[in-house]
């Protein structure tokens, strides 16, 4: 799965299966972060493979496009937040948090009471199903895409040249024989909320179907039996994340002379 939490291993997703209510909803929990974990990590090895490229030929076709997910157990997402300070009060768009405090990224200004005034955090992990079995859990999440960029360069003084050999480990640039050749990279592209959702059944996460999930997500919220999901590998709900640098500014409007 690279563009969407989508198929999911049933092996790697297995728990012990049955247990009272307290145990399925750890495994619930140590599945879904091990889930994550499990593609962040396969992104990592992208990316130092990308390091030893020249060129888009060097790179295997399924590592030009990389993913990385923004996701913790405790962290939330935040939709249409606009700055508290008074001289800024720019349009933030979705923010979501996941144990770095949020700031402003025009003008520095901290983001919690802000957030906690606006009370509509949406949490990435969400049981639905109460204290009921099977558990239910909606998962929301973000999703950034890189994309393999051959053309990584470095600068380097002439006082660490001196020093170190750096020739003997790679190239000057062609475009900029001041700087040196340090790599390829995947350079950031784009970035998706994505929500999904999962029934814990037999010791396994099944994925909730697109429709299913975009019930229970509604404004206001619909119940949707376990019988009436489509449980299996399927794609979650993504919407493209709009962020402070992607929203036009409002236009100004200039006064007439008086």
């Amino acid at each position: 799965m690279r563009f969407a939490i989508a198929v999911l291993s049933a092996a790697a997703l297995a728990g012990c299966g049955g247990g009272p209510y307290a145990q399925q909803e750890r495994e619930v929990k140590s599945q879904v972060a091990q889930y994550f974990n499990s593609l962040n990590a396969e992104a990592a090895l992208m990316a130092i493979d990308a390091k030893a490229t020249r060129s888009v030929a060097d790179a295997p076709s399924l590592g030009r496009t990389m993913n990385t997910y923004d996701w913790r157990i405790d962290g939330y997402v935040v939709p249409d937040v606009t700055c508290p300070d008074g001289k800024c009060k720019a349009k933030l768009g979705t923010l979501a948090y996941t144990g770095v405090d949020l700031k402003c990224p025009a003008c520095g200004a901290a983001l919690a009471d802000e957030i906690n005034r606006l009370g509509r955090s949406l949490p990435m992990f969400e049981i639905r199903s109460g204290s009921a079995l099977p558990i239910v859990v909606i998962v929301r999440y973000v999703r950034k895409v890189g994309v393999y960029d051959p053309s990584s360069t470095v600068s380097v003084t002439a006082r660490t040249q001196e020093a170190i050999p750096v020739e003997s480990f790679t190239g000057r640039d062609r475009r900029d024989p001041r700087n040196y050749y340090a790599g390829g990279f995947h350079r950031p592209d784009s970035a998706f909320i994505g929500t999904t959702g999962f029934v814990y059944k037999g010791g396994e996460l099944r994925q909730i179907d697109p429709a299913s999930v975009g019930k229970m997500t509604a404004m206001p919220p619909e119940n949707v039996a376990v019988s009436a999901m489509k449980l299996g590998p399927t794609a979650a709900v993504e919407k493209p994340l709009r962020t402070w640098a992607s929203i036009a500014p409002a236009p100004t409007v200039e006064k007439a002379p008086e």
